[in-house]
């Protein structure tokens, strides 16, 4: 008999599994729109729905956990809280060694911890989502430190970028008219 490997799926592969399952795919764009057909440049607006709705969720998820910090700003996140959670709670420990476990910085410290996983998980499961989902990997090439922010950034500028340089300013029916009325008695 021959057995058949399945892939052991991680938690947050199973959560992006699970949001997979519930997506209406109808919004996403067919394979053969990623790349501009006469060009083959790489088509920025490739599944942009999807990657508005997942992507600023990752975002957001991201700037929870970092902040803004990766713009220069100076929101921290959940991952400076932690780190000033544990810095008070190391010195109370030390100060207090026999009072710690009850102690208000050692519950903030734990609460700190709880609240940094349970994002940081969220963040992953999106992150997966995200790339099953808009056929874009999320964060590119960019560092680690920026949890992607940066890459999404620049996306959404690139989209904001071909949208404006493609654009062309709608005539009026009326001008279209006086164009068409003036080509033509150029003809006489």
């Amino acid at each position: 008999m021959t057995q058949t490997k399945t892939k052991v799926l991680t938690g947050f592969e199973s959560i992006a599994e699970s949001i997979l399952m519930e997506l209406n795919l109808a919004s996403l764009d067919d394979e053969s729109r990623q790349h501009n057909q006469s060009s083959g440049e790489v088509n920025p607006f490739y599944n942009s729905d999807a990657v508005y709705l997942i992507g600023g969720i990752c975002d957001q998820l991201a700037y929870s956990l970092i902040g803004n910090t990766c713009f220069k700003g100076s929101s921290k996140g959940k991952i400076d809280y932690l780190n000033t959670c544990q810095t008070l709670a190391d010195k109370e420990e030390r100060d207090n060694p026999t009072s710690f476990v009850g102690s208000i910085q050692n519950k903030n410290l734990e609460r700190a911890q709880a609240s940094y996983d349970n994002t940081e998980m969220l963040f992953m499961a999106m992150v997966e989502t995200f790339n099953a989902v808009t056929g874009w990997t999320w964060g590119g090439s960019s560092t680690f430190e920026s949890k992607g922010r940066v890459w999404f950034a620049e996306h959404k500028e690139s989209m904001q970028a071909k949208r404006t340089a493609d654009y062309s300013p709608r005539v009026s029916p009326s001008e279209k008219r006086a164009e068409m009325l003036a080509k033509l008695r150029a003809k006489k």
